[in-house]
């Protein structure tokens, strides 16, 4: 799965449309839910979306599972992370979680919050990301921009700062 070209709605959701193929495919096994076709699936009936969705309850337990399980460069998560976050997303108790893991549910807490911080983090880093790159790469004429230095850059910002 290269993570790379796809956005970040199609990682959580675990499947993208396709413009060429005029389908929704599964990010985890390739397989096509054709528009228009209907599947059958369990004696049900369902359109392309709704069966891709099916698929991956079904299939390959929920994209939170393979997300979790990816043996991907971008999943930097300990084991410990990962069993933590399976165990938030099951609703399972903050004290049921405590005892599972030997821990005090003062330490789960402080894990959730650690999360919800580093969530944000992600964020932050990807809103700038997403603002700087564009300009990094003129397309129109197939060029480099020039870049400035960041302190050449930080200077210029603080001109158009008010005046404290």
């Amino acid at each position: 799965m290269d993570y790379g070209k796809m956005t970040l709605d199609e990682i959580k959701k675990g499947y993208k449309y396709d413009k060429e193929k005029d389908a929704f495919v599964c990010n985890h096994c390739g397989q096509i839910f054709n528009i228009g076709q209907v599947f059958q699936i369990e004696g049900n009936f369902f359109m392309a979306e709704p069966a891709v969705m099916k698929h991956i309850s079904q299939s390959h337990s929920s994209n939170l599972t393979q997300l979790l399980c990816s043996e991907s460069k971008y999943n930097t998560l300990t084991q410990n992370q990962r069993d933590l976050l399976a165990m938030f997303y099951s609703k399972m108790s903050d004290k049921d979680m405590a005892k599972k893991l030997n821990v005090t549910e003062a330490t789960i807490r402080r894990q959730r919050f650690t999360f919800r911080e580093k969530a944000k983090q992600a964020k932050f880093y990807l809103a700038m990301y997403e603002l700087v790159l564009p300009p990094l790469y003129n397309k129109t004429v197939g060029e480099p921009v020039s870049i400035i230095s960041m302190e050449a850059f930080c200077t210029t910002l603080k001109l158009f700062q008010p005046p404290a």
